[in-house]
């Protein structure tokens, strides 16, 4: 670590902000690469040049990034806090804690995953439908285009991103085709963590392929279901079941997991329309942020240059 100590006249909060940019990480990873070892020393450091304007500017471009940094972080506060909330409703609503409205409230009676409303079942996933290995393909089944396979990194906080993909050879893809409804689910990966994490399959993925380390589960409860596996009845059966030194989930090990089901489809489905509003104002709040990190960027790189000028 160093510490940079700008001299008079020099704002730290704009030299800050400079350091942030994408020109100096650039410059930081050309310079360590140079070496074995990923490093910057002092003098190459000080090699770094930058634009600097008058001292008023500084302080004017470092407050007006500041001010998106702060709402940007209000933003990333607020997401945060939904997701808490939604997981504590999960909670709730998916074990039978708090019944909706125009629902019987019953006694609870213990069952194997816990205390469970008396007029609910404890249901094995494999009564409720079955999960489907994904597709192993070879480096020269890659393409620049083609079928679209999707993979661990293409499910980001519950929903499909398509930030990073893989396309392979149509007629290799369709060995194992997603359908809408699908859940896509992560079964095997180097990182233990990423195990579990799922995505529901819309229409715009509809027919796209699932990788090796994936499988899908088929429900005509998927609708429900996919708030089942968000939640930490699944998840908690998930880690319970990985293998000591493999990070994998078998098909027989998802058929085995146990959910709590309402046995009335209108109770499931007053349930599944409250957490799905809730997952439909985060993902209106992720793309806000998305929207904010990109103008931000773009910000920078104007008043940094001083293309656009603020004094």
């Amino acid at each position: 670590m160093y510490a940079l100590r700008p001299k008079e006249g020099i704002s730290s909060e704009f030299v800050l902000y400079t350091l942030l940019d994408k020109r100096f990480t650039e410059f930081a990873i050309s310079v360590s690469a140079r070496s074995g070892i990923p490093k910057i020393n002092r003098d190459e450091l000080s090699q770094f040049s930058f634009a600097v304007p008058p001292a008023d500017e500084q302080v004017a471009i470092a407050s007006a990034l500041k001010d998106i940094d702060d709402l940007i972080a209000s933003l990333d506060a607020l997401i945060a806090k939904k997701r808490d909330i939604k997981q504590a409703a999960m909670q709730q609503l998916l074990t039978g804690k708090t019944r909706l409205p125009g629902f019987a409230t019953t006694p609870m009676t213990n069952s194997a995953i816990g205390n469970l409303p008396s007029d609910w079942e404890v249901r094995p996933l494999g009564s409720l439908g079955d999960p489907v290995i994904g597709l192993t393909y070879r480096p020269v089944d890659v393409r620049e285009t083609g079928t679209l396979v999707l993979r661990s990194s293409n499910v980001q906080d519950g929903v499909l991103a398509f930030d990073n993909n893989v396309f392979v050879d149509p007629e290799v893809a369709s060995r194992a085709l997603v359908a809408k409804g699908d859940i896509l689910i992560c079964v095997r990966n180097g990182s233990r963590a990423l195990i579990g994490k799922c995505a529901m399959i819309s229409d715009e993925a509809e027919g796209m392929a699932f990788g090796a380390f994936m499988s899908v589960f088929r429900s005509p409860h998927s609708d429900f279901l996919f708030h089942q596996f968000q939640s930490n009845i699944i998840q908690r059966q998930i880690h319970e079941h990985l293998g000591a030194t493999i990070n994998q989930i078998t098909n027989a090990s998802l058929r085995s997991f146990q959910v709590p089901f309402p046995v009335s489809a209108e109770e499931r489905g007053a349930i599944v329309t409250i957490l799905s509003d809730m997952d439909a104002e985060l993902t209106g709040l992720t793309v806000k942020l998305s929207k904010l990190n990109m103008v931000r960027e773009g910000m920078m790189q104007q008043l940094l240059t001083g293309r656009i000028r603020l004094v």
